[in-house]
């Protein structure tokens, strides 16, 4: 039997929709609260933190969705033997 076929693996469809919806919930509220997160990004001193700390939320959570959607579509990074 060929590697890989047989145990199919559980596609994870709830967790690529979970994450996708959270990734879209995170770019609706930034875009809503446009100004107020200009006023807080452009104060300098320690609020200049908050940009970088923003794009490592939305970069976890844009990769989380996009790892779990591909999975869901086949695509796996090819694995190495030993």
């Amino acid at each position: 039997m060929a590697e890989g076929h047989g145990n199919p693996r559980k596609k994870p469809y709830f967790k690529a929709i979970f994450w996708g919806i959270f990734s879209i919930g995170l770019y609706i509220a930034v875009f809503i609260n446009q100004n107020t997160v200009t006023d807080y990004f452009t104060r300098g001193g320690w609020y200049a933190a908050l940009p970088i700390i923003t794009v490592f939320i939305f970069s976890f959570v844009h990769g989380a969705f996009a790892s779990y959607l591909l999975s869901c579509l086949g695509i796996e990074a090819v694995k190495k033997k030993k």
